[in-house]
């Protein structure tokens, strides 16, 4: 009687191929998949790793494997986002990066988040999709009815090469800004005001803090934000030089239903505990105008959220 008894390199291969199949995965699920030993397991990683076939995400105890063949796939869809910006013919995206929708979007921004959690520090994970999240909602809030064709936005996360991309075929920053800046002439322009100054696309809205929001956090972060609008490019990182109507529509609700009935030295407590992700967009639609209108009466319970720290300070509550 014969045994036969599969060769190191076909092991090797199958790792590489439920690897491809998955995306990525973690040790734990290669080991359980295969039943073989840790020990064994990680030495075909770490040769197929030397191929330059996978590489290593991440930290112990947050580790995964991907494809190289992955990783290239995932970089060219972002730069098929630039391409579909450009094109003259607005055509729909393919449907794994295209959101038609508000809601769509923030399924995937939830999805981003729960993706960055399992990757990075639970603080970088929040700011990073809440300004991820205001960049997306500004495309929806300021574009709503006035597409140039195709509605929505392209997003695409490769967390593995650090890039996220969001792209949208709208007006543009200029004609949202001219709208209550009539003087400005370019697009430069445009975006200097954008990044740089309180002003909303929405007048007569006190708002406008969403992009300087976005901005704060890069510098501090040290992350690169490449922004561009018609003919002008923005180029932000450390030390250089999303917009949301829900948080407008919470508090024509709350006024309604709940402020009327307050007694005039009622407490208004504030609990940001079942909060992931605060932009300041929302908070100064809501919390700005509650605060106006009840002054004393609002307490903000304390909150270790990154997201919310920031949003409070920037709309300087």
């Amino acid at each position: 009687m014969y045994s036969i008894q599969p060769m190191k390199t076909d092991t090797k291969q199958r790792i590489l191929a439920y690897i491809i199949d998955n995306k990525r995965v973690s040790p734990k699920e290669i080991v359980s998949y295969f039943g073989l030993n840790a020990t064994g397991i990680f030495r075909h990683l770490g040769d197929l790793i030397k191929q330059g076939l996978i590489i290593k995400q991440g930290k112990p105890p947050k580790v995964f494997y991907l494809s190289m063949n992955n990783k290239k796939q995932d970089s060219s869809i972002i730069q098929n986002g630039f391409i579909w910006n450009e094109n003259r013919a607005g055509i729909l995206p393919p449907s794994e990066v295209y959101c038609p929708t508000r809601d769509v979007f923030q399924a995937r921004l939830d999805h981003l988040l729960a993706d960055c959690l399992r990757q990075f520090d639970e603080n970088l994970s929040y700011l990073l999709t809440a300004v991820v999240g205001e960049i997306g909602n500004n495309s929806f809030d300021h574009n709503l009815g006035n597409w140039r064709d195709v509605a929505g936005i392209y997003f695409v996360a490769d967390l593995t090469a650090r890039k996220i991309l969001i792209s949208d075929r709208g007006q543009g920053i200029f004609a949202t800004i001219k709208r209550v800046r009539p003087e400005i002439k370019n697009d430069i322009e445009a975006i200097r005001i954008a990044f740089t100054e309180r002003i909303s696309g929405r007048a007569p809205e006190q708002r406008g803090n969403g992009l300087k929001f976005v901005k704060k956090i890069f510098e501090q972060q040290g992350w690169q934000l490449n922004f561009g609008s018609g003919q002008a490019v923005c180029h932000i990182e450390s030390e250089l030089l999303s917009s949301r109507p829900a948080g407008r529509d919470a508090w024509l609700s709350a006024q309604a239903y709940l402020f009327d009935k307050l007694k005039p030295k009622e407490k208004i407590e504030v609990d940001f505990s079942n909060v992931s992700v605060l932009s300041p967009s929302w908070a100064e639609e809501f919390l700005t105008q509650l605060k106006k209108k009840y002054l004393e009466q609002v307490v903000f319970l304390p909150s270790d959220n990154p997201s919310v720290k920031a949003s409070l300070e920037i709309i300087e509550i």
